[in-house]
């Protein structure tokens, strides 16, 4: 009779591929992101110095042009500017950080949606099948910077022959 052998230390869990790749996906996203931040806080400096010129000038017609007209489309458009730098300022790595903790195999991730207004972030996967599918909605419950997770549709996909499952996962965002 053979003698049993008993590990009671834990090893450290080896580097995946997928796990670089997901990695090398969030610094590059993170890169892109900082770049378009730079750019368009730049880009509202601009428009603000442009809208105070447009303010300060009392006439509201200067040759030809409407200025109070140019004026609204400048605000608008700084609105419009300021939206967008306020996505870019979100704090990206907890989410991205609950979505790569989550992730198990045989579940795809199709598209990620944040609603910053709303505090609430859409996600599209699809899985090969319906316990899958539910496993993952599980272990997003389980992730801190995720709350309210619920699964909002689900679509088997007859079409394809291996019958995926496709779905929509809404959960509030914690961490922004």
């Amino acid at each position: 009779m053979r003698g049993l052998e008993l590990d009671y230390q834990r090893r450290p869990s080896k580097i995946t591929l997928s796990g670089v790749v997901v990695c090398a996906l969030a610094v590059a996203t993170l890169a892109f992101m900082l770049f378009q931040y730079r750019q368009l806080a730049e880009e509202s400096q601009v428009l603000e110095v442009k809208l105070r010129q447009f303010e300060s000038n009392p006439s509201p017609q200067v040759d030809g042009i409407n200025s109070r007209q140019d004026a609204r489309t400048l605000a608008r458009e700084m609105k419009e500017a300021n939206q967008v730098l306020k996505m870019l300022g979100l704090r990206w790595d907890g989410i991205f950080q609950a979505i790569s903790m989550a992730h198990s195999q045989g579940v795809a991730l199709l598209a990620l949606a944040p609603e910053p207004g709303k505090g609430t972030v859409r996600i599209s996967a699809e899985a090969k099948n319906f316990s899958m599918m539910l496993d993952y909605v599980k272990q997003l419950e389980k992730q801190p910077a995720l709350g309210g997770v619920y699964l909002q549709s689900h679509n088997l996909q007859k079409s394809d022959p291996q019958k995926p499952v496709r779905f929509v996962v809404m959960a509030d965002w914690l961490d922004n």
